[in-house]
């Protein structure tokens, strides 16, 4: 791998199952097209304040990916009644609908207006921006009108439509580290 000299100093000091660990994490990170960014770091407290050595991804529920999740099933529901298997877009569309309900449930925050990822060691949201925030809008995956209204706002409020070149993947400073440029 391109960076598997840095990988290794990195992990240096580790035991070896906190070792297999972070490279476990570092992987479901770059697998999620979002490679090394804090929004994967998670602080020895549990909160999105960690470095690259603390890439926690296993300890989060993303929301691009329950958007995405709940887009497919959506996506996969019609394609079944397209076929005329009633069954099969029947289970499905019971999949979006509970997927829906989990996302709205546990990731959306209705004061900010926004969909957040969720730590499973604080049991709370991280309220830091990203663009992923916003991922149920472009998956249609929300209940309400108001609530992708409220994205809008979200979004206009962050400061992240204020850079020339596009909406930045964080508003964080940005890392000196290879991996988090």
């Amino acid at each position: 791998p391109e960076s598997y000299t840095d990988d290794l100093e990195l992990a240096e000091g580790l035991t070896d199952d906190c070792k297999e660990q972070l490279w476990m994490d570092m992987k479901v990170g770059a697998e999620s097209g979002w490679d090394f960014t804090s929004r994967w770091y998670i602080d020895c407290d549990g909160h999105n304040n960690g470095t690259l050595r603390e890439t926690r991804t296993s300890q989060i529920l993303p929301t691009d990916l329950n958007a995405l999740l709940c887009l497919n099933e959506n996506s996969l529901a019609s394609f079944h009644r397209i076929l005329g298997d009633c069954d099969s877009a029947a289970l499905y569309d019971q999949a979006a609908v509970r997927r829906l309900e989990a996302i709205e449930s546990v990731l959306w925050d209705a004061e900010r207006g926004g969909w957040f990822d969720y730590s499973l060691v604080t049991h709370s949201k991280h309220f830091e921006f990203y663009p992923s925030n916003l991922a149920p809008v472009w998956a249609q995956c929300y209940s309400r009108p108001e609530m992708g209204e409220k994205a809008v706002q979200y979004l206009k409020g962050s400061g992240a439509l204020q850079f020339p070149n596009g909406v930045p993947t964080s508003l964080r400073e940005p890392a000196t580290h290879a991996h988090q440029r």
